[in-house]
């Protein structure tokens, strides 16, 4: 397993950000997040009721926001699993905070050749104007 390696919580392989989910769910009237799970896409819990893309928290402004969000709950008198949302925090953290992961790079060069973080130039088929 490399350095910078993200783990499904269901199968145990590893996966790059741009295959995996972080999924849990919500209750707003018991103000209570629980069931972090980090997964591949197709593994996702079907229980989840919310979720985010782990190319999305891969990102330095989308790992602030996920985790500012979730501070900010615990603020307003959310519970959560705070064990988990910390796992989280140092799973993500070395892509978010190192411009030299592979994830960051990725983000470079879809930026540069505006096609979608993760996905080399030119390996997704290309359609012509609605054909």
């Amino acid at each position: 397993m490399a350095e910078y390696d993200l783990v499904c919580d269901v199968c145990g392989e590893s996966m790059p950000p741009h295959e995996a989910l972080l999924s849990w769910r919500e209750d707003p009237v018991a103000k209570r997040e629980m069931a972090f799970a980090l997964t591949h896409l197709a593994h996702a819990p079907a229980g989840a009721n919310a979720k985010r893309e782990g190319r999305w928290l891969a990102w330095p402004n989308g790992f602030l926001t996920f985790f500012g969000d979730r501070f900010a709950r615990l603020a307003e008198g959310w519970t959560s699993d705070t064990a988990t949302l910390q796992s989280l925090l140092f799973a993500l953290a070395p892509f978010a905070l190192r411009p030299d992961t592979g994830a960051e790079m990725d983000s470079y060069r879809a930026d540069s050749f505006g096609q979608r973080m993760g996905i080399k130039p030119g390996t997704e088929k290309e359609l012509e104007g609605g054909k």
